[in-house]
């Protein structure tokens, strides 16, 4: 286990630096600002922590994550209260458009 989370981070690492497929526009933009170093180093650890963590679920299975969302929605749709949040949710929409 130890050795797969380790092989997965080094990947993650990696992949998170190959900024031309992820992010020239907005790394150009930010090396262009005052402090290029800080700006690009929170970018490239932001893509990390994605992949990071997308590769973790995947490799636990998001399948049992995506089952228990589902009872949890299944749960929440039959309840008596729906009907209440539905509207108030409509009518928060309409408040913002």
């Amino acid at each position: 286990m130890t050795e797969l989370i380790t092989a997965l981070t080094t990947i993650s690492l990696l992949d998170s630096t190959s900024m031309i497929a992820v992010a020239t526009a907005p790394m150009i933009m930010l090396l262009s600002s005052r402090k290029p170093l800080q700006a690009a180093s929170v970018v490239i650890a932001g893509i990390f922590v994605t992949y990071f963590g997308m590769s973790v679920l995947v490799f636990l299975g998001l399948d049992s994550l995506l089952d228990a969302a589902e009872i949890w929605f299944e749960a929440w749709k039959t309840s008596p209260r729906t009907i209440c949040l539905y509207v108030q949710i409509a009518i928060g929409i309409l408040l913002l458009v």
